[in-house]
């Protein structure tokens, strides 16, 4: 995991073998245009803008399959990106050929601590990804813990930023995941996040075998 201006190295995960998939979920604040975060070999999933308060605020996840020899870090950048943050996922039991069977766009809020997930049904059982991001030109507004909804288990979280009070471009993002969530649709979800502020959230269904 790790931050930057237009490009950041991250470092990869640990114990990644060939066919694992790896998930980059991101943050991206104080930005005019929609960002085109990119890295070699790596495609994008989804973007989305949380936040129109101080420029943008957007939400995205960006993923890849390992090969048997992934490097020690990866590249991350693009246009229209002022500041990330990003962390990496090494995910087992994915179905790389056919990865996702639905996800719902990000469920903006301001100036609040809970986040909430829109509804997205489960075809059949199998792995649920939960991403929460918060960001702020003002640091101490940027909440540096989430409470998962009940019955995820947090996955991945980044909050390097937070802490440096009086610079801007604050921000974190959370996962959490829930590997037997049932078939059906998943209904209301909800975290919490440790101060309220600017929030988005994207609900994910990975096909699991």
């Amino acid at each position: 995991m790790n931050q930057g201006n237009a490009y950041a190295n991250v470092p990869a995960p640990a114990n990644i073998s060939a066919g694992n998939f790896l998930y980059a979920f991101y943050v991206a604040d104080e930005l005019t245009i929609t960002p085109t975060l990119a890295s070699s070999g790596w495609s994008t999933h989804r973007t989305y803008q949380y936040s129109g308060n101080n420029n943008y605020g957007f939400i995205g996840a960006l993923y890849k399959v390992a090969t048997a020899s992934e490097p020690a870090s990866y590249s991350f950048g693009g246009s229209g990106v002022n500041t990330f943050s990003l962390c990496i996922l090494n995910m087992t039991g994915v179905v790389t050929s056919d990865p996702f069977s639905g996800v719902t766009p990000t469920n903006a809020k301001a100036n609040s601590a809970t986040t909430t997930f829109a509804t997205v049904t489960r075809p059949r059982t199998g792995a649920q990804l939960l991403v929460a991001v918060t960001g702020s030109s003002y640091s101490p507004n940027v909440a540096n813990a989430w409470t998962p909804p009940a019955s995820y288990t947090l996955a991945g979280q980044i909050t390097d930023l937070y802490n440096q009070a009086g610079k801007g471009e604050a921000q974190a993002a959370f996962s959490a995941v829930r590997a037997n969530a049932p078939a059906g649709a998943t209904g209301a979800l909800t975290g919490t996040l440790s101060k309220s502020y600017y929030n988005g959230t994207m609900n994910v269904v990975l096909n699991t075998g």
